[in-house]
């Protein structure tokens, strides 16, 4: 099942945001095309989020980043997660789970080593 398939089924609402135009424009019209009536999909940069949206109650980054960008602990909403590939594409990546309590303080878990693209953009 591919992976915008388990989200169109998991969650109410998620978006997307893609920093490669042509990607982007390659992918722009294929969810309403699949039926899909509860995805967003934007061009920008991935490491700013997508502040008009937040809170989330999770995020998942499908690219990796040398730390955690802080906009997105930001627009993680309190008791949400976000789930993330850190580290260099060189020397090795970690998929971490970031815990947000309900006073603000983040917990951070290393689940298992990863190799995924580098997320591109600027703070």
């Amino acid at each position: 099942m591919p992976v915008p398939d388990i989200r169109q089924r998991c969650y109410r609402k998620w978006s997307a945001r893609f920093t490669a135009s042509k990607l982007f424009w390659s992918l722009l019209p294929r969810p309403q095309r699949l039926g899909y009536t509860n995805v967003d999909v934007r061009q920008g940069n991935g490491r700013l989020g997508l502040s008009e949206h937040a809170p989330f109650d999770a995020i998942m980054v499908m690219a990796a980043a040398e730390a955690i960008p802080p906009a997105s602990i930001e627009q993680l909403r309190s008791g949400g997660r976000l789930v993330i590939p850190v580290g260099n594409r060189y020397y090795g990546q970690d998929l971490q789970l970031l815990g947000k309590a309900e006073n603000g303080k983040s917990s951070i878990e290393n689940i298992l080593p990863v190799a995924f693209v580098p997320l591109t953009g600027r703070n």
